[in-house]
């Protein structure tokens, strides 16, 4: 695997004698928006929670879908070709180790079944909000409302939304797209 230089994002996967298998490419806000495997691509597609719950191909047929509890358990997934089998992200946008059956958050390793980190966070908490003390816990014990995009910190889902919405609208102004366009 091959993070850019510039963030975090996996760019390509490699296999054992050198060859990029898959390639990502991501939006200026850094959301995975495709895979490509060979000369295929697939779309990733989100819902609010930033959960991929749908694979879609270059027509925009429907090849994967995916439901998950709320932390993240996959309860439900229908893959219909080879390249949506091979997808790696899922819950939240997160890696999802085949061989664990873990998601990895870059910091550290997440268990779903159990709701919690594998090792200690690196940051001691804040005394304030004493769910954050518990080294291990998983967006603060309330996955519904929050993420934890990189294995440090949990992120309100709705904080999270008004993000990317603003800067989406920014973005539709700059470039003189009407607002109405830019959402459909």
């Amino acid at each position: 695997m091959c993070p850019s230089a510039h963030s975090l994002n996996l760019l390509y996967e490699i296999n054992s004698i050198g060859n990029v298998d898959k390639q990502y490419t991501y939006s200026a806000d850094g959301l995975r928006v495709s895979m490509k495997i060979g000369n295929k691509t697939v779309f990733y597609q989100y819902n609010s929670h930033g959960d991929v719950v749908a694979l879609t191909d270059e027509d925009g047929l429907v090849i994967g879908e995916y439901v998950y509890d709320a932390w993240g358990n996959i309860v439900k997934e229908m893959l219909t070709t080879e390249e949506a089998r091979q997808n790696s992200f899922k819950y939240a946008g997160y890696f999802h180790d085949t061989e664990t059956g873990m998601y990895y958050l870059n910091a550290r390793y997440y268990e779903a079944k159990q709701g919690v980190f594998l090792s200690v966070d690196s940051e001691p908490g804040d005394e304030i909000n004493p769910l954050t003390m518990n080294g291990y816990t998983y967006a603060n014990n309330n996955p519904v409302e929050f993420i934890d995009a990189d294995g440090e910190y949990a992120v309100g889902i709705l904080i999270q939304v008004l993000k990317w919405g603003t800067k989406y609208v920014i973005k539709g102004r700059q470039v003189g797209i009407p607002k109405r366009e830019k959402f459909l």
